[in-house]
């Protein structure tokens, strides 16, 4: 931990150092600017002139190669690097305008280009503030390019500016274009007010997409630089004169206000860097980690870390990680040292002992109640079909009678055709036990079914009329191909009910099912001309109509609730 200390106090030294560097090379630029000015030798002038741009162009290219150093994010690093390189392009235009133009066309054509940086720069920080917390291959939405278009936009409005004067304008009666005689006009304005918008955007992004807490330190650093700019060019453009003799070089303030500005917020944690990591060591809890220079003082530790002795990071360096009293020692070398961090499984190891004994337990449990499970399952299986079997029994005990009956009389008749007449008796009740069975598993699992299990149970029906020599046949007239599965053994019951009362006096029968007015109805046509009061007993909603053809028996179904 002193060595921690001792490694913070330096690392605080050199910041200062650095700052202090800075500020007087700026000290001594803007010195040199002065003297510049109030020297009556030309060639001083000159020289106190390129010296000072000359420390501008150093100070800002070596702070573009810093931010290669600092900043991680290797997309932000490549549009902050950019940034470096316009700053640098906006001096060297401002020493060509200043000190080797002398036609007045490339003088004009000089201050229009001031423009370039002064919208790339804005944008580009927008650019940067995008591109923070995203992975090394992130590319810019979409959207981006419209930024970029309008940005083009007003640099294309700015470099044509003499054809059409919407941003400067001069007297009709010139004779050149003056930068001194020029009038600001309405594109003026919008790039000003778009330069505004983009580093108020950049900033904002910025601190919505920081992790740092939001304090009113962390917050006031990046917002100096904009409130300077701010009023530095309220008070550049009032014209006034120390204004514009001292501080007049607008593009150099510009270059150190922009250069602060991500200075700023690489500082306070806006745009993450490889620095301030002993608040972020302090900060971690939940992981022991240390980092160790490679003679092994602690040069960073986390909030929880204990120390770990010496010879056993010896062994961490040559076997990389090992286990010992339930904590996972982990080491990998870095520049210029080792990380180490340890992973306490102790609490895991319990805990996975005790799913180990609950696993087994419920494991048990699960095994009985699957036994449980499997005989109830097996109970309920046969309570279903000895119910099943009981309903059936229950509605086809007629034909089940009626069966048994003729089977016992079967033995005491000795004509064959007395006999074939009873076995066609018995196939047809027969067939209709077997095709009962299917609608009464159907009415019992389903709500509706398909009007082909009544088709095919007809068709089995018939073909076994044939054998009486009773010809005919159905047809199922219904769009509707599901109907409630009430309507299945109800059709059924009617069509074989009305076959046993008339199968030894017709020749044919004929079976029609489809709705008449909007109500479902079977209707069974026979040549048989007999009596049909039983029949009225057992369906009170049959309709019969007779005539000297035969008979027909009419059954509105309705809720399959008419028997």
């Amino acid at each position: 931990m002193i060595s921690e200390v001792r490694y913070l106090r330096e690392k605080n030294a050199h910041f200062l150092q650095t700052i202090l560097i800075v500020g007087i090379l700026i000290i001594a630029a803007f010195f040199l600017h002065l003297f510049g000015r109030r020297t009556d030798i030309a060639f001083f002038s000159k020289l106190f002139n390129f010296i000072r741009i000359l420390l501008y162009i150093s100070l800002f290219s070596f702070w573009g190669i810093s931010v290669s150093q600092r900043v991680m994010q290797l997309k932000t690093k490549r549009v902050l690097h950019t940034v470096a390189v316009i700053m640098v392009f906006w001096l060297i235009v401002r020493e060509f305008k200043y000190r080797f133009a002398l036609d007045v066309d490339l003088l004009r054509y000089l201050w229009y280009f001031y423009y370039i940086p002064i919208l790339l720069i804005p944008l580009l920080a927008l650019f940067t503030s995008l591109c923070l917390g995203r992975p090394g291959d992130y590319q810019l939405p979409g959207w981006s390019m419209i930024l970029s278009f309008l940005t083009a936009v007003f640099i294309v409005l700015v470099l044509t500016n003499d054809f059409h004067q919407l941003v400067f304008s001069f007297p009709q009666n010139s004779i050149v274009f003056s930068e001194l005689d020029s009038s600001h006009k309405v594109g003026y304005y919008g790039i000003v007010t778009w330069v505004l918008l983009n580093s108020l955007a950049a900033f904002l992004i910025m601190l919505a997409k920081s992790r740092i807490a939001r304090t009113k330190k962390s917050l006031a650093l990046p917002m100096l630089p904009i409130v300077i700019a701010v009023l530095y060019l309220v008070l550049y453009n009032s014209n006034l004169p120390f204004i514009r003799i001292e501080l007049g070089d607008f593009a150099v303030f510009f270059c150190l206000v922009s250069t602060a500005f991500f200075e700023s917020c690489i500082q306070c944690g806006l745009i993450p860097s490889n620095s301030h990591y002993s608040d972020l060591f302090h900060t971690l809890t939940d992981t022991p980690i240390q980092i160790v220079d490679k003679d092994f003082p602690i040069r960073y530790s986390s909030y929880n870390c204990t120390e770990i002795p010496e010879n056993t990071i010896l062994s961490l360096k040559e076997n990389h990680e090992f286990t010992r009293d339930g904590r996972h020692l982990h080491c990998k070398a870095i520049h210029g040292g080792y990380a180490i961090w340890t992973e306490d499984f102790s609490e895991l190891l319990s805990l996975q002992q005790t799913l180990k004994e609950r696993r087994l337990e419920l494991s048990e449990r699960k095994d009985l109640l699957q036994y449980e499970y499997d005989k109830e399952k097996e109970h309920k299986i046969v309570e279903e079909q000895n119910r099943l079997y009981d309903l059936l029994q229950k509605k086809t005990q007629k034909q089940i009678d009626k069966i048994n009956l003729l089977t016992g009389q079967y033995s005491h008749i000795l004509g064959k055709k007395e006999k074939k007449k009873l076995l066609n008796q018995i196939l047809v009740m027969g067939t209709y036990i077997k095709r009962r069975r299917d609608f009464i598993l159907s009415e019992h699992t389903d709500e509706t079914v398909s009007l082909k299990m009544l088709d095919h149970a007809l068709l089995e029906s018939f073909h076994v009329l044939k054998r009486s020599h009773i010809q005919g046949g159905f047809l199922i007239h219904e769009d509707e191909e599901i109907v409630s599965s009430s309507f299945l053994p109800l059709a059924y019951d009617f069509f074989e009910e009305i076959i046993e009362s008339i199968l030894f006096s017709c020749r044919y029968v004929n079976v029609r099912i489809g709705s008449v007015n909007h109500v479902l109805r079977i209707n069974i046509l026979t040549d048989y001309r007999g009596e049909t009061d039983h029949l009225s007993k057992i369906f009170s909603d049959m309709h019969i109509e007779q005539d000297d053809d035969g008979t027909e028996f009419i059954l509105p179904m309705i809720g399959g609730e008419n028997r």
